[in-house]
């Protein structure tokens, strides 16, 4: 297990030159350049303007700091706020964001369609949570301080940091003064119809 530190994320561009993103945990396939398999990130969006498209790529999206995000597909409109349910949609789908009031962070999940699919979860407890790693992949992704016991760790994660290698059948304790405030993330192998 690896507790990710905000400031030890890399913090890419958009592919449309938008904006930036921190990259949290990225996988890739054989040609690294164009054959991204799962991405978890968390973008900072500043000002309106359109989504990247990634073809192939089932996305989730959760606004984790901020005012609210507005997404507007043609005639349509999604108003995603931090006390939301994380929005799926498809990388390929024309979609305009716009800011409700200021600049928002937005936690970003996507996984190649056919190789790869993912869930995410907002944990939200004033009581102590125990989470034990089941998918090829599991992460924590944290919205305000926690306190993690886990093997190997036992240190406490600020907002942004993300707990990334919970194994298959970890253990994961956390803790925290109001609560609890993290998004489980779970990627696992697409199994063929």
């Amino acid at each position: 297990m690896l507790l990710r530190r905000f400031e030890d994320q890399q913090v890419v561009p958009w592919r449309n030159g938008g904006g930036v993103t921190r990259e949290i945990a990225v996988s890739t396939g054989a040609d690294a350049a164009s054959d991204m398999l799962w991405r978890v990130s968390a973008a900072t969006v500043a000002a309106a303007g359109p989504f990247s498209r990634f073809e192939g790529i089932d996305r989730t999206l959760a606004v984790i700091a901020g005012n609210g995000l507005v997404l507007a597909t043609g005639a349509d409109r999604v108003t995603l706020t931090t006390e939301s349910a994380p929005y799926a949609f498809d990388g390929e789908t024309d979609i305009d964001a716009y800011n409700v009031d200021g600049p928002t962070i937005d936690l970003n999940v996507m996984t190649r369609r056919g190789h790869f699919v993912h869930a995410i979860k907002r944990i939200r407890s004033a009581a102590p949570v125990t989470i034990t790693g089941q998918q090829n992949v599991t992460m924590l992704f944290f919205c305000a301080e926690t306190e993690i016991s886990a093997p190997g760790i036992y240190s406490a994660a600020r907002m942004g940091d993300a707990l990334l290698d919970i194994g298959r059948g970890d253990v994961v304790r956390l803790s925290a003064r109001p609560q609890v405030d993290a998004y489980l993330i779970k990627i696992a192998v697409a199994h063929p119809h």
